[in-house]
């Protein structure tokens, strides 16, 4: 479980949604390749599903794509994420907001 955090598979595969590529959202992320493997085939045996279709390099160059169920955990996952800010914001404003500590 040491390889995986949700909040970095969540980087990692939008990532590589949005560049097509597993190796250069690896270079985006500052991590080697091998890495990025870990990180995505420890999510996949925690979520018990694959989250990648890949294609070799070859004449037509490579690519990597999100499978239709890695797409939805990250929709959910980035949805999740906003509404966990706002609740901050949210608990934030109602214990701090214009108020001035008093002393005990």
């Amino acid at each position: 479980m040491k390889d995986f955090s949700a909040p970095q598979a969540a980087q990692f595969l939008s990532l590589i949604d949005h560049t097509g590529s597993m190796q250069t959202a690896c270079r985006q992320m500052y991590m080697s390749y091998t890495k990025g493997w870990k990180i995505l085939k420890e999510a996949e045996r925690q979520l018990g599903y694959p989250l990648l279709i890949t294609q070799s390099g070859g004449a037509e160059g490579g690519f990597s794509q999100l499978t239709p169920k890695s797409k939805d955990f990250l929709d959910r996952y980035l949805r999740m994420e906003k509404e966990l800010r706002m609740e901050g914001e949210r608990l934030y404003k109602k214990y701090f907001s214009g108020e001035e500590e008093t002393e005990s």
